[in-house]
């Protein structure tokens, strides 16, 4: 699962994947794949990412893109702080073991079209299959 993300970016041409479970406090996040940018166990309060939170309280997919007026200004100067433009946020639940996101990152600044996005459903929909069993 570690080296999972680089592989998913490059199937979903993008620059960088992270996955991250939520802890059973439903408040902080661990990063459980490589990242460009962090290190494997890194924590993050999603009290911290409002938007981030929203998406995964209602399950919806979501996108922030860097120059956006109407963006969360965490989840933007987030995306400055790591040197990307776009981030897809794609909520995975796990059943009864919890639930998990999978972040995908381009540097550049441009949305992820409908069929990207599509794609990006179906990796995540993988790598949940991987951390329900690990997480069993």
């Amino acid at each position: 699962l570690a080296s999972a993300g680089r592989l998913a970016a490059w199937l979903l041409d993008a620059d960088d994947v992270g996955v991250m479970k939520i802890r059973a406090d439903g408040e902080t996040v661990d990063l459980v794949s490589q990242h460009d940018i962090e290190e494997v166990g890194e924590t993050w309060r999603l009290s911290e990412f409002p938007a981030t939170k929203h998406l995964i309280d209602t399950g919806q997919v979501g996108q922030v893109v860097a120059g956006d007026p109407h963006g969360d200004p965490a989840e933007l100067a987030e995306l400055d702080r790591m040197g990307m433009g776009t981030m897809l946020i794609i909520p995975a639940p796990l059943g009864s073991d919890g639930r998990a996101i999978v972040e995908i990152y381009r540097v550049r600044p441009q949305a992820f079209s409908r069929a990207e996005i599509d794609r990006a459903r179906v990796v995540a929909l993988q790598l949940r299959a991987v951390l329900t069993r690990l997480s069993a």
